[in-house]
C-alpha cells in the first residue's frame, strides 16, 4: 500500500469518527514532506497527521495504560540507588541480565538488583499512539496498522 493510499484511508477513518470532512486532494501526498489540498488550500501532511484533533478521531479516546519491566538497584535499607528499563539493563550488563530473570541478584555487601513490573500513567489512546507515531521512523506507515 502506498503512502498516498494509506493517507486516503486514514483520513476516511478519521472522518467516519468525527473529523471534519473537507474536499481532500492527495496528488502530492507521497511522504510527510508532501502536501494535501484541503478545500483548495495546500496543507502539510505533517500538520494534518500530527494534529491532536486528527489523532483523537483516528486513534480514539480509549484509555491506555503502559507498563514495563524495570531493574532497581537498592541496598538493604531500601535506599534507591539506580533504575533501568530491562532493555537498558540488558545492553549495559549483558551477563547480569541472564541472572536477573531468575529474581534478585545480590552484589557484595548490602546492595542488590531487583526486577520489578512498573506501571506508568494512564493516557488517552490517541496520546499514546500519537507519541509513538511521532517517534516512528515512518509516521505514515505507523498509521497503516490502524486502518
Amino acid at each position: 500500500m502506498t503512502n498516498k493510499e494509506i493517507l486516503e484511508k486514514a483520513i476516511k477513518k478519521a472522518v467516519e469518527n468525527g473529523y471534519p470532512n473537507h474536499n481532500y486532494n492527495f496528488n502530492y501526498a507521497y511522504s510527510t514532506a508532501g502536501t494535501i489540498q484541503c478545500d483548495g488550500i495546500y496543507i502539510s501532511v505533517c500538520f494534518l497527521i500530527f494534529s491532536h484533533d486528527f489523532a483523537k478521531s483516528f486513534y480514539g479516546e480509549e484509555k491506555y495504560e503502559s507498563s514495563q519491566w524495570v531493574v532497581l538497584y537498592e541496598d538493604n535499607f531500601n535506599t534507591f540507588l539506580n533504575k533501568w528499563t530491562l532493555d537498558e539493563f540488558k545492553r549495559i550488563y549483558p551477563k547480569k541480565h541472564k541472572q536477573i530473570k531468575k529474581g534478585i541478584i545480590v552484589e557484595g555487601g548490602n546492595r542488590y538488583y531487583r526486577l520489578e513490573h512498573e506501571r506508568s500513567r494512564v493516557k488517552e489512546g490517541w496520546q499514546y499512539h500519537l507519541q509513538n507515531q511521532v517517534l516512528s521512523e515512518d509516521p505514515i506507515q505507523y498509521l497503516k496498522s490502524f486502518i
